[in-house]
């Protein structure tokens, strides 16, 4: 095998090995090139379902960090309401678990895109959308 030969293959290895990783070889993240997708928030509360306005007791908070305890310590101050549409880009499969009022329990998080929260994104936990996009996981 020649010197040329060795680096290109070399070369197509890196190139696979940060495709599947989504780094470069400095161990810089690429940029997302996912498109986004839309979900609609969902609140399995009855009486929270066909209302219009926000009231508080029907709102529902994101979490700042989808592997930690979802509680007040965790959620931005970014709500939601029943019927929202939020951009997600990714979905996270081993979140922390968290359940609705039902009981239905998940560990799957979609990170949605916010321009008012620190960092630009909170995350939703899969149980309160009934959406279920096609999307990457997420590399957080």
């Amino acid at each position: 095998m020649s010197a040329l030969t060795g680096a290109v293959i070399g070369a197509l290895g890196l190139a696979m090995v940060e495709n599947y990783f989504g780094a470069t070889a400095s161990g810089a993240s690429r940029p997302e090139t996912t498109p986004a997708v839309s979900v609609h928030v969902f609140n399995v509360v009855p009486s929270c379902q066909g209302r219009t306005d926000h009231v508080p007791a029907c709102s529902m908070g994101l979490a700042g960090n989808p592997r930690a305890a979802y509680d007040a310590g965790n959620v931005v101050a970014h709500r939601v309401w029943h019927g929202d549409v939020l951009v997600t880009d990714c979905v996270l499969y081993d979140g922390a678990q968290v359940g609705d009022e039902t009981g239905v329990a998940t560990t799957r998080w979609f990170r949605v895109r916010l321009e008012d929260v620190p960092g630009g994104h909170a995350w939703l936990p899969a149980v309160r959308t009934h959406d279920s996009p096609a999307l990457p996981t997420c590399r957080e």
